[in-house]
């Protein structure tokens, strides 16, 4: 009766239905941090007494209550807006049928996170030969303004398309209802995981791997977040956006319900019905760096290598992420 996993309860929204009298309305925030809401309604008939219609809009708005470093720009701020339009045919006392049709697009900036290096003691693992703890003061964590993301990064962007059609139609014995929807999901990410504006400060190629001995790993390696010695050729700068995860995801719904309701007032009530489900979603997840600085770095006798990038910050425990390329193709 009220949907699909619904064992522990509903909470059932109602939205609005049109009205046969023309009505209009708005409202209007406005607060601090740049934080601005609005929406607004239309309704009223549309073709007599046996067609009516209404349409609401809304945006809102908040810059973030957090500092985005040097850069400036807040974090942990969104961008949203929607748009839905509904009409309602009572052709007679028997029929009454309501359409929807909404859009809504998100644009969530990044959460304000951010990193502090280890700065004392060594891992153990032999094949992770990164600095392993933290000693002291965490510096910057008593303040928000310590924070600094990559510009480019974000939360979630997204929009989402929704179609419903409700019918109800009274019959002499009992009511025919029936509820179709269809939901088009669109999502996408990309989280700074250095949690740095500028990139990596250490990073370097080295021709040997006698730096940390990975079995397996290729002659030619490329390290970050690890101290450099005599094997490694260091060069000037950093990365940019060194270590982002991007994330894609589309999802696509279809759900039909059709329903026979017994009359209210008769010594036995009854209902039935069939209920159809489809779910088709599509996920990827992916890591990305900016190696240009690499590239145009190397020697100019470099063919086909391997980078290895050795994050103990990103991958959980500590570990090496490997990635075949050729710098003609980068």
């Amino acid at each position: 009766m009220y949907g699909r996993s619904t064992f522990a309860g509903a909470i059932n929204y109602i939205t609005r239905k049109p009205t046969d009298e023309f009505e209009i309305g708005a409202d209007i925030t406005a607060g601090s941090h740049d934080l601005y809401l609005a929406d607004a309604f239309v309704s009223g008939p549309v073709a007599g007494d046996t067609l009516v219609g209404r349409f609401a809009a809304g945006y809102e708005h908040d810059r973030g209550t957090y500092e985005n470093g040097d850069l400036g720009g807040g974090l942990g701020g969104y961008e949203n807006y929607g748009l839905s339009g509904t009409l309602r045919w009572l052709p007679n006392d028997e029929v009454d049928l309501i359409l929807t049709a909404s859009y809504y697009d998100q644009d969530i900036d990044s959460a304000p996170l951010g990193r502090f290096p280890n700065n004392c003691g060594v891992n153990p693992a032999p094949t992770q030969d990164t600095v392993y703890y933290t000693c002291g003061e965490v510096k910057g964590a008593e303040t928000r303004y310590e924070l600094g993301l990559s510009p480019e990064a974000y939360s979630m962007r997204g929009d989402q398309v929704r179609l419903t059609g409700h019918l109800d139609w009274q019959l002499e014995d009992f009511t025919f209802t029936s509820i179709s929807a269809y939901t088009d999901l669109q999502q996408e990410s990309l989280s700074d995981l250095d949690r740095m504006q500028g990139g990596e400060s250490g990073w370097g190629h080295t021709f040997t791997t006698g730096f940390v001995d990975i079995p397996g790993a290729p002659v030619d390696a490329c390290f970050s977040c690890i101290p450099f010695d005599e094997n490694v050729i260091a060069f000037e700068g950093e990365i940019p956006q060194f270590f982002n995860e991007n994330s894609t995801g589309s999802s696509e719904y279809w759900s039909q319900e059709v329903r026979l309701t017994s009359a209210d007032d008769g010594a036995l009530r009854w209902m039935g019905g069939l209920f159809f489900y489809s779910q088709e979603t599509d996920n990827q997840t992916g890591l990305t760096s900016d190696l240009s600085q690499v590239v145009d770095e190397l020697p100019p006798d470099y063919e086909n290598g391997t980078f290895i990038f050795f994050d103990p910050f990103v991958i959980a425990g500590g570990g090496w992420l490997r990635s075949d390329f050729s710098p003609t193709n980068v």
